[in-house]
């Protein structure tokens, strides 16, 4: 180990004996070793000092926050997926160990959820998702329902990547009507609870109720993004045409399936000239 690092974890061995007594001033110290620790010695290692900081009683509840806030953007660097879990788990127990903000703790159960489900963790991941959807509820702070919303939109993706789709169902049908509710019919925020939920019925079977939610989506879709060429609307188009058509409605959809094609044509034209 280099004397720069032998020195950093000195220091984080000597504030965290300290205890209660530990100032703003270690904190701040804390936080410019860890800083250094991430481009000159290792991230594990950067990572036990922003947890020190984190940690420490007595100081400036700002630079814990700080902390917290560095640690949770170390943990994404981590390109070993057992590294980044292990990372954010950590932030997740100083956040919940020391009081920090009801907003800084979610952050950080959206963060290892995020990181859960990635790894297909389902149980862990549904686990936080919902913590966060409890604090989002009750404590929230945040303006509008991105908070309450998210968690529960990657609810819903959980339950259907495990086959539980009733409770998927509901999960996409509390996101799209808490957007609704918020901020109208064709709100951007519909979008993705809007896709998911024509994906199930696709998957099921349920052609007619597939086709409503694509056309839902392509209201909001177009409302908010516009209906300019986009390979993101073009591929809507495509989904939604393939539902008119497994309902029966081929009219239907070899109109909207033209449309899609046409406007394919128009961005391939275009980036080839």
């Amino acid at each position: 180990m280099s004397s720069r690092a032998s020195a950093s974890v000195l220091f984080f061995i000597t504030v965290f004996l300290a205890g209660p007594s530990a100032s703003t001033d270690r904190c701040e110290r804390l936080l410019a070793e860890a800083r250094n620790a991430e481009s000159t010695v290792t991230a594990k290692e950067a990572e036990q000092l922003y947890v020190a900081a984190a940690q420490l009683s007595g100081s400036d509840i700002s630079c814990q926050s700080h902390a917290l806030r560095r640690l949770s953007a170390l943990c994404t660097r981590y390109a070993d997926v057992g590294d980044a879990a292990r990372c954010a788990e950590s932030v997740v127990s100083v956040a919940d160990r020391h009081g920090l903000s009801q907003e800084a703790l979610y952050r950080s159960i959206t963060q290892l959820a995020a990181i859960y489900t990635d790894q297909k963790r389902y149980s862990d991941a549904e686990r936080m998702w919902r913590r966060a959807v409890k604090i989002a509820e009750e404590d929230g702070p945040w303006p509008g329902v991105a908070s309450q919303a998210h968690p529960l939109l990657q609810l819903a993706e959980v339950a259907r990547a495990q086959g539980r789709f009733s409770e998927a169902e509901e999960a996409y049908k509390r996101v799209i009507a808490l957007h609704e509710r918020s901020d109208g019919p064709e709100a951007f925020g519909l979008i993705p609870p809007l896709d998911g939920l024509g994906a199930l019925y696709m998957h099921q079977d349920r052609f007619d109720e597939a086709a409503e939610a694509y056309q839902h989506e392509l209201r909001a879709f177009e409302r908010r993004l516009g209906s300019g060429d986009s390979q993101a609307l073009a591929s809507l188009l495509k989904r939604y045409a393939k539902a008119l058509s497994k309902a029966g409605r081929q009219d239907d959809a070899e109109a909207v399936s033209r449309r899609a094609e046409e406007m394919r044509r128009r961005i391939g034209a275009a980036t080839a000239g």
